[in-house]
């Protein structure tokens, strides 16, 4: 069985169809008034899988934040402690792929332990099921991975330094 609901904008003459199919998944399409197209604008499955047609982005304007003066390589150790997870979901009806994560259970008690819980990279709003804010830990690895590409080229650097120091050497 399938249900559209159907909104539309009168702004720019688009049409908002949600398809509810039977045992599958909720869709968002829309329709432009000048084309006979109907686009996916998301799928979201009953499965929790959500797929979409753009890109998700999210506000960031530095006007809508206190920016802290502290690096993010302050918690170089807390990233260097997570421990990453490989898994398929106990659920069968969800995707029984192997996955990468992290467990938020862990993820939860590190952050405490070491007494980071005003951090949000676990979400505990659903008092049932814990869940990860992957895009909080993206910018800690992003940290972490630029300070390790300078340490590189440090170790590079000093490395030709020596590789010349010691062809010095073997000349005398």
């Amino acid at each position: 069985m399938s249900t559209y609901n159907k909104g539309v904008n009168p702004f720019i003459k688009t049409q908002m169809y949600f398809l509810t199919t039977g045992t599958s998944a909720i869709e968002c399409n829309y329709k432009q008034s000048y084309s006979a197209d109907v686009v996916n604008i998301f799928t979201l499955t009953y499965s929790g899988n959500i797929s979409i047609s753009g890109s998700l982005s999210q506000a960031s304007d530095e006007r809508l934040k206190n920016i802290r003066n502290e690096s993010l390589l302050d918690y170089k150790d807390l990233f260097m402690s997570i421990k990453p997870i490989s898994f398929k979901w106990k659920d069968e009806s969800k995707e029984q792929t192997i996955h990468f994560g992290v467990g938020a259970n862990n993820m939860r008690n590190l952050l405490e332990d070491n007494h980071y819980a005003n951090l949000s990279i676990v979400d505990d709003n659903n008092p049932d099921v814990l869940n990860v804010r992957y895009n909080e830990l993206f910018m800690l690895s992003l940290a972490v991975t630029q300070e390790h590409e300078r340490e590189i080229n440090t170790l590079k650097s000093e490395i030709a330094l020596l590789k010349e120091q010691i062809a010095n050497l073997t000349r005398r």
